[in-house]
């Protein structure tokens, strides 16, 4: 059994998956920016967004890590 959270649909919820990724990179010492670099490369979500909506979502989601664990 799976521990990923699911979307009202049954999907996995990527977003979570995502947070919770770069939330255990930043507690591991990576800085922000590398993190929010290789979630880009690595994050299916961010994969199926382009331009200014990749971007923001890759920066929110970080964002969100990092306050999280401060």
């Amino acid at each position: 059994m799976s521990s990923a959270r699911h979307t009202a649909t049954g999907a996995i919820d990527r977003s979570a998956v995502d947070f919770a990724w770069a939330a255990t990179a930043l507690k591991r010492g990576i800085s922000v920016e590398v993190v929010a670099a290789e979630l880009g490369r690595v994050s299916l979500k961010a994969a199926r967004l382009s331009g200014r909506a990749r971007g923001a979502y890759i920066q929110r989601t970080v964002g969100k890590a990092s306050r999280s664990i401060a």
